[in-house]
């Protein structure tokens, strides 16, 4: 029964696929004959179609549960291998056998090497050093290298030095400059050079330097002279020109300018604000107090001294009475 069920899905779907595949192509095409052609031929491939699906389905099924296992086994496997299998290994290692071969190392191997190195090498090479290895080293640098090359150095080296440089050294030099350059060069200094010298020193003191001193003193200062007398007067106008057009340009400006403004700065910003504060702040209100008070003041003080002098007048006629 499930054999004809699985049988029928199978013929439905071939069927709907070929239903589908014939319609999308045979839209354009009103020929029977041909329509019925490429139904059969769908029908054909649906076939093939539908059963790669049938047969690859449940091998992809079947990959892709292989494949979920696959990963939960490795994160399981990962799991296992942090939790468990690494601090177990490291716990293995740390105590069984770090620790021991450690314990090797320090208590068979190491103390016992710096006991040996200490106590009995370093001890028998000082002893082998001092007793046997310097003394023999001393003899054999004293008696075989010191003595023999201060012999050799004192007896052959340095003789055979100083007679090379003796004799093939200094007094091929010697030869050389006192004959070669010094006897040359003194005779040429001698017999040339100084005559020549002499020669023109005595032309130098009695042509040259007369010829010079002529020539300064009849051609180049007279003309010096002139020329800088001529420079002078040149000079000394153009200065006196430039020096009057700088006053006349100075005196145009104060005439014209300068003085103008300072006059009216003085006539109305000082004169008549001077003139005005006299008048009004200050000769106007003396005035007025000369008028007002200080003139009645005195009137009537003068009055007031002349009815007491003829007050007293008048007492002294009564008394003379």
């Amino acid at each position: 029964m499930l054999t004809y069920l699985l049988v029928i899905v199978y013929l439905a779907a071939v069927l709907i696929l070929t239903i589908i595949q014939w319609n999308r192509k045979s839209k354009d095409q009103w020929n029977w004959s041909k329509s019925l052609f490429l139904f059969f031929e769908e029908f054909v491939k649906s076939l093939g179609k539908v059963a790669f699906f049938i047969c690859y389905f449940p091998l992809y099924i079947l990959y892709k549960c292989f494949g979920w296992l696959a990963q939960q086994i490795s994160h399981f496997v990962s799991w296992l291998w942090k939790q468990v299998i690494v601090p177990v290994l490291s716990r293995i290692w740390e105590y069984l056998i770090a620790l021991p071969i450690r314990f090797i190392y320090i208590y068979l191997l190491d103390l016992p090497l710096r006991w040996l190195w200490k106590r009995v090498i370093v001890p028998v090479t000082l002893w082998i050093w001092k007793t046997i290895l310097r003394p023999v080293l001393r003899f054999i640098f004293v008696y075989l290298i010191y003595i023999p090359f201060s012999w050799l150095w004192n007896r052959v080296l340095v003789p055979v030095t100083v007679w090379i440089c003796k004799y093939l050294i200094y007094h091929p030099i010697r030869f050389v400059l006192f004959y070669l350059i010094y006897i040359p060069l003194r005779w040429l200094w001698k017999y040339i050079i100084l005559p020549v010298a002499h020669f023109c020193t005595w032309v130098w003191k009695n042509l040259i330097l007369l010829l010079l001193v002529w020539v300064w003193n009849h051609i180049i200062v007279p003309i010096s002279v002139r020329i800088y007398r001529l420079v002078l007067l040149v000079a000394a106008k153009w200065a006196k020109n430039v020096f009057l057009f700088i006053i006349n340009m100075f005196m145009w400006v104060w005439k014209e300018a300068i003085f103008p403004m300072v006059r009216w700065a003085g006539l109305y910003l000082i004169k008549h604000p001077a003139h005005w504060v006299w008048v009004h702040l200050i000769q106007t209100p003396a005035a007025r107090v000369i008028r007002q008070v200080i003139k009645p003041s005195v009137h009537w003080i003068i009055q007031l001294f002349a009815d007491q002098r003829k007050s007293g007048h008048k007492g002294k006629r009564d008394l003379d009475r």
